[in-house]
């Protein structure tokens, strides 16, 4: 018992000793300073001269129709916003840090513009917290499109924040450039970048477990932040994908009903009761998730309305032609972001409406959403539909 005594002593030293090495390697690898702006960290550090892509932007917005007797500040704020120039800079030994895809520069100092912004920077574990991981050097050229949510599979940030990365760099991109993409991508994530060019031999997957050092990292800053729409790269997006797929939007006067009763949380609850109801407006059920990327493409090409619980399925209306009638119907907890789908509709010429439904309580996930058959029935008859079809 007496030997025991010290030899416990002597492994909690040792641990304590390892957790003040720890703390001492996080806090002299934590960067001091943090880059705003790489295109001026270039200029100054005697790198190649930036490719300018966008000019900075202000732009004003119409406010979303409602049937709810005033519009919520979640659109009123965002009536009017700046978006930033956009520019390409090859940067010689970047590191790629962490599944957000955190850039760290030559001279220690972290991107903010990788993870869209200093404020961003605290949430990154990578930054916060460095914990060492192996170096690997790799040669050649490559273009990023591992960025916040990328890694996580949701539709919307996929299509909005990192697929329109690609809009205006390709002619400026060496030809043997690879695309730095996460490691596990899905079905739709393949076949999009697939219809924008980039196949398996243009991919180099990364899954943040090891710090890459890149020979040349050709950086550009987004296009624009999640809930914020640029038309152009939207439409190049929607574009190029429609012509890998020989798909021609058309007016065919389709009605869509989103369903999310195969997602595990944000579900219409009582969509039972009231799809009925959409029946007789024309509407047919879709469950977006059960259908293929070129079908989900397909299926919006030729849409006249939506309607859904706020929720990624909107995302398509990128492939609708102008005019798509958008219906959002949004539980009180997500009013919030209210805006995301609002921004992309007002972009694209669409005209989008919402409605702020009831709330049913799920213990330890999301809250569903529900709405009265009164509710829905007055709302659908304010959207500008013609008889149905």
């Amino acid at each position: 018992m007496g030997k025991a005594r010290p030899a416990r002593r002597a492994a909690s030293a040792a641990r304590d000793a390892l957790r003040r090495a720890d703390a001492r390697v996080r806090q002299t690898t934590r960067p001091r300073e943090v880059c705003t702006s790489v295109e001026e960290w270039a200029a100054t550090h005697g790198g190649a001269e930036a490719q300018r892509l966008l000019p900075a932007r202000h732009i004003t917005r119409k406010l979303p129709r409602t049937v709810e007797t005033e519009v919520h500040p979640s659109y009123t704020s965002r009536l009017a916003s700046d978006q930033r120039a956009r520019y390409l800079v090859p940067v010689h030994g970047a590191r790629l840090v962490g599944t957000s895809g955190l850039v760290v520069l030559p001279d220690g100092r972290p991107a903010a513009e990788s993870v869209y912004g200093a404020a961003q920077l605290t949430q990154e574990s990578d930054y916060t917290e460095p914990r060492r991981k192996r170096t690997v050097a790799k040669e050649g050229d490559y273009f990023s499109l591992v960025v916040n949510w990328s890694a996580a599979g949701n539709y919307y940030h996929w299509m909005h924040d990192t697929l329109t990365r690609l809009y205006g760099v390709g002619d400026f991109l060496p030809p043997q450039t690879k695309y730095v993409v996460p490691a596990d991508l899905r079905p739709f994530q393949e076949d999009s970048l697939r219809a924008l060019g980039i196949g398996e031999d243009r991919m180099a997957r990364f899954d943040g477990t090891e710090v890459w050092e890149l020979e040349t990292l050709h950086f550009a800053p987004p296009v624009t932040n999640s809930g914020s729409d640029l038309r152009a790269a939207d439409v190049w997006t929607r574009d190029q994908i429609m012509a890998h797929y020989d798909i021609v939007p058309s007016r065919s006067g389709r009605r869509i009903f989103i369903s999310r009763e195969h997602a595990p949380r944000r579900r219409l609850a009582n969509q039972a009761e009231v799809e009925p109801i959409l029946d007789r407006f024309g509407f047919e059920t879709v469950a977006a998730e059960r259908l293929t990327f070129r079908q989900q493409v397909e299926l919006f090409s030729g849409a006249e309305a939506v309607v859904a619980i706020h929720g990624a399925g909107f995302t398509n209306m990128l492939f609708s032609p102008p005019g798509l009638v958008v219906l959002d119907m949004i539980e009180p907890s997500r009013l919030t972001h209210a805006f995301v789908f609002w921004t992309m509709a007002e972009e694209l010429g669409h005209d989008y409406w919402y409605v702020v439904t009831g709330t049913a309580p799920r213990p330890g996930r999301q809250s569903d959403a529900v709405i009265t058959p009164e509710s829905l029935q007055a709302t659908l008859e304010q959207l500008p539909l013609g008889p149905k079809r």
